[in-house]
Parts: structure tokens; sequence; C-alpha cells
């Protein structure tokens, strides 16, 4: 049975309007992956296909575009092929985009187990690229929350190796990350929205955390 991913399309204008793209070239089901985007292209990677406790985890990378519909850009076999950077098989990693054309990845967990790893990704070449890795920064984690503001990631809680669930706040800049707060005096959580909130009463804006999984 050949997977078909349903895309939805909202058009925010005047009103709301939602176009239903069903294609037969396209990424099979899945949960648990990434996405980041522009105004012209969407870009989804990795997560789990299927709904079982053994379902396998990808490395594949699409793009989908109004104009082209989806296009598959590889994984992490056509990689090692070409000698190029690509991440591992990834799950429950966090993702945001930096600016118009450059996304940004981190964590997640791969059959290795939680990741720290930082990843950018290029629309318009269409290129992963490993950051190297920082002197400082947080744990590995997975299910964790990330967003953009102010040319600042923000990136909250999630759950490290042990499978604790943590509620530390961190920044990352240029390859730089800071810790802002080792406990925020939120509980522990996973699986959070976090959106930033420009010129919030502030001219440094402010963060909007909503919902997640607790750990009691």
């Amino acid at each position: 049975m050949i997977g078909v991913l349903l895309c939805t399309i909202l058009q925010l204008a005047n009103s709301l309007r939602v176009h239903n793209v069903i294609a037969a070239n396209a990424p099979s089901g899945r949960s648990a992956g990434v996405s980041f985007g522009n105004d012209t292209a969407i870009v989804v990677y990795g997560g789990v296909l299927g709904t079982c406790a053994v379902s396998p985890v990808t490395s594949d990378l699409w793009r989908f575009t109004e104009e082209d519909g989806w296009q598959f850009l590889g994984n992490a076999s056509t990689a090692v092929a070409h000698q190029v950077d690509w991440p591992e098989p990834l799950t429950h990693a966090a993702s945001c985009m930096l600016n118009t054309s450059v996304g940004w990845m981190f964590g997640g967990v791969s059959t290795l187990g939680p990741s720290s790893k930082v990843w950018l990704f290029n629309l318009h070449d269409n290129r992963w690229q490993a950051q190297p890795s920082a002197p400082y920064g947080p744990s590995s984690r997975a299910g964790h929350a990330a967003t953009m503001l102010s040319h600042t990631v923000y990136m909250y809680g999630g759950a490290n190796e042990q499978g604790s669930f943590l509620k530390d706040l961190w920044s990352w800049n240029e390859g730089k990350w800071q810790q802002l707060a080792s406990n925020t005096g939120f509980e522990p959580r996973i699986y959070a929205s976090l959106v930033g909130v420009p010129n919030h009463q502030s001219t440094q804006g402010a963060l909007l955390l909503a919902g997640g999984l607790l750990s009691s």
C-alpha cells in the first residue's frame, strides 16, 4: 500500500481558504518529524513511519511547493553516495527558521539515543550543514520546543537520555549557546509549543509557552 500524505494549505487573506493537496508522489504517512519553510517552499524531514513501537525512523527529506508539488530530496543513504552532510534518522527534534532561506534543527532521537547536534538547512540549494560542536550547550534531548525571536533561537524543555523531563531555557545565536534559566518556574514538560512574540511590552519581545506533556 502506497502511503499518501495529505497536505493542507491555509491561506490567510480577508478570509481563510483551505486547499487540500493529495499526491501519490509524496512522503509516506509519519509522525514526530520536523518541518520548516518560507513563502515559497515547505521542507519535511525525518519522523516515524508507522504507529507501533518498532516502526522505522526515516532520514528522508521532502520539499513542497504549490507549483511543483512534492519533490524527494534524498536521505542518509543518498547522502553517503554523494558525500554530503546529512542528519541521522531522527524523531522529536525541534526546528525553526533562522531567516527566509535557512532552517535550524536541534536534538531529537536516533537509533543511538538523544542527539545534541545543530543542523542548518539551506532552502536555496537544498543542503544540510552540520554545525561544529559547541564547548558549552544544552544536553542531548528530544521532545523540546524551539522558536526564533529577534535573530536568536530560543529552546525549551524536552526529555534527556535518562527520560527525565527538563525545564531549562537556552538561546542560540551564530553557533553560541547561552543558558538563560535552569529552572524556568514551569513544570518540566515535553511536546510543548514555543512561540516568539516580538515587541510585546518591551523591545526584546516575549516567549509564549503553551501545552505539552507534564512529567507528573
